[in-house]
């Protein structure tokens, strides 16, 4: 990828020759604004002449790093194209680019909106305008799940209820280790697929649903970022992940106000979120160890993102005593990691 100072002129090179109709196109004010673990992320200005009027637009330029990269890139940009034609709150997007000549990575540009996170919200609120913000980030969540999944089935083989999509979910990610050389995991993947319970209805999952992932504009109006892991299956999955990451990064109270709070948005109980639980850890878990052994561009995070895992210790003592509770398997090497961690 180039530097931050080459990044501006070759993107303006890309915006250029895609919108020949916009005279006079400059590109400024480009900036990082974050630096998770899948993607590098920047915001932007365009200025332009469009007829004889003067325009301006604020962007979002999201860069895909490590081997799957345009896979990822292409699963977001098209996510995100039919969430927004579902009429689910999402920026709107602008083009992709899977060429790597351009940027050295694939990338995506869309609106930038105009607001704070939900997060930050939460953390600045009294107690009545959290339960409030609380109550917008379930329904949210929950009206995630109620969409129609077939739109964004695509053209990849979607399992219906009735084939079991949690034993195949399952039995992918086994696969995925295998892949790696490494059976280190299966006493885990055993206990998930033995006890893989029944699916009675597919849903639309984020992945990554949580309130720093929720912007609000100024009016309070939302809109959900991040999602390069847009999948079909049990909604279970997505909750649980949620609920794991709320709840294992220093506030072990959120889960059961959040589980609580998404069952009253979905009207509906919710059944065996225990076993998603386990899921959730086996997958988290399995990811910062993968990542730490096989380097995290090979699994499909920017580089030194095991940097970054490493950074919140108690986060993963927290997963790995969640993963032990549900399943009462343990794990050598995530013992061994345990043992290296700070206090």
């Amino acid at each position: 990828m180039p530097s931050e100072k080459e990044i501006p002129e070759k993107l303006q090179n890309a915006l250029t020759v895609r919108n020949p109709e916009r005279a006079q196109l400059r590109l400024t004010d480009l900036s990082r604004i974050s630096d998770g673990w899948e993607t590098e992320v920047f915001s932007f200005s365009v200025e332009y002449v469009e007829g004889k009027t003067p325009k301006r637009e604020e962007l979002i330029l999201r860069v895909y790093p490590g081997n799957d990269a345009a896979e990822k890139s292409v699963r977001e940009f098209e996510g995100l194209r039919q969430l927004h034609a579902s009429g689910y709150p999402v920026p709107r997007v602008s083009f992709i680019e899977t060429d790597e000549t351009v940027l050295g990575q694939p990338f995506v540009v869309m609106e930038k909106i105009d607001g704070r996170s939900l997060g930050a919200a939460l953390n600045e609120s009294s107690p009545e305008k959290r339960a409030e913000l609380t109550a917008l980030f379930c329904r949210l969540f929950a009206d995630l799940h109620r969409l129609d999944w077939r739109p964004f089935a695509g053209d990849t083989s979607v399992p219906e209820a009735s084939d079991r999509p949690v034993f195949r979910e399952i039995s992918r990610w086994q696969e995925y280790v295998h892949q790696l050389g490494r059976a280190d995991f299966d006493p885990l993947f055993n206990w998930l697929l033995d006890n893989a319970p029944r699916t009675d209805r597919l849903s639309v999952l984020h992945w990554d649903f949580h309130p720093f992932n929720i912007l609000l504009r100024p009016d309070g109006t939302p809109s959900v970022i991040d999602w390069g892991n847009i999948q079909v299956s049990d909604f279970r999955f997505d909750l649980a992940w949620s609920l794991l990451l709320t709840s294992t990064y220093g506030d072990p109270s959120a889960r059961d106000r959040l589980f609580t709070g998404y069952e009253r948005a979905a009207d509906e109980k919710v059944e065996q979120i225990e076993y998603f639980d386990a899921a959730a850890s086996v997958r988290r878990l399995g990811g910062i160890l993968l990542s730490l052994s096989e380097g995290s561009e090979n699994m499909g995070m920017r580089p030194g993102a095991e940097k970054m895992m490493l950074a919140h210790p108690d986060h993963i003592r927290n997963v790995y005593a969640l993963l032990v509770e549900r399943t009462g398997i343990r794990i050598a090497e995530a013992e061994k990691l345990l043992e290296t961690l700070p206090d």
